[in-house]
């Protein structure tokens, strides 16, 4: 078995940016589980084809994946051999993904299968910005408990508090 990354956090930590970067610098395939998750118009795929597809990616010896989705969590860690969190402070991470938003939002750039952020989504109580204030003491708890939690003792667990922490690390790693 190669490398088999998970990258987990809040919402707007970076977990996409540093998949990319792993990639990028390992030579091995990205997959972004907002990708696998969400189809043309925001819809949600089926459970039974998100979880097909999410096998038929795993199913190589080598990648690095990104995203929370407790829905995948039974099908990815038995797989994975690293899972780096990335647990910045509620203002570093809201602050990334509020840039983030503004950013998609004056450019018109595309995500997740060319979805595009619009302000009446972002102002709206399905707003992405909602969602991390929601899920935030949450995906932190989840690290926390994750330090104990029998189903992660098979891999090697990294937690990264910061974005310089982040930038160390993977400059640690080198390229292949």
């Amino acid at each position: 078995m190669g490398q088999r990354i998970w990258i987990r956090g809040t919402t707007g930590s970076g977990k996409s940016t540093l998949a990319k970067a792993i990639s990028e610098r390992q030579g091995i395939p990205q997959i972004e589980l907002d990708e696998l998750w969400h189809m043309p118009g925001w819809t949600v795929r089926p459970r039974d084809e998100f979880f097909s597809l999410l096998e038929e990616n795993l199913s190589r010896s080598d990648w690095v994946i990104s995203g929370n989705y407790s829905v995948a969590t039974e099908i990815i860690l038995p797989k994975v051999t690293m899972v780096v969190w990335l647990d910045y402070s509620r203002g570093t991470s809201f602050w990334r993904l509020f840039r983030r938003t503004v950013s998609r939002l004056w450019n018109r750039t595309p995500c997740c299968n060319g979805n595009y952020e619009t302000l009446a989504r972002t102002l709206s109580f399905d707003s992405i910005l909602i969602w991390h204030l929601k899920t935030y003491d949450v995906n932190r708890k989840r690290i926390v408990d994750a330090k104990s939690d029998p189903a992660y003792a098979h891999c090697r667990q990294i937690v990264l508090r910061s974005p310089s922490e982040t930038e160390a690390w993977l400059s640690s790693m080198g390229t292949v």
